[in-house]
């Protein structure tokens, strides 16, 4: 598993990224917004320049108090290629931490 992670200033939005440990598949990916983000705290995920979720580029998802997993994914990953989440907090006046994980089977 590889587990990425922030504190997202108000009004912020930026990368958070991780090399993947190894090759093989990306099998799930785990989704966290806790409560209070309300729908202000966007979120999309890949790996290197591919867009997972949501699969089109620029688009992004955001929610409040859900953790949505999704099973069942064949995305191949190379070593050391960066999995990443870009996150954007449109929440004018708080921090949110959120989370996503992302399940690898090597090869």
């Amino acid at each position: 598993e590889v587990v990425l992670t922030g504190i997202i200033p108000a009004g912020v939005g930026g990368l958070i990224d991780l090399p993947s440990p190894l090759e093989g598949k990306i099998i799930a990916i785990v989704r966290h917004w806790p409560n209070g983000c309300n729908g202000l705290v966007d979120m999309a995920l890949g790996h290197a320049t591919t867009w997972m979720m949501p699969n089109l580029v620029d688009r992004f998802l955001a929610l409040n108090d859900a953790t949505i997993t999704v099973p069942n994914i064949d995305e191949h990953v190379h070593a050391q290629e960066q999995l990443w989440m870009r996150v954007r907090n449109r929440d004018g006046g708080n921090a949110h931490t959120i989370t996503a994980t992302f399940v690898i089977e090597g090869k």
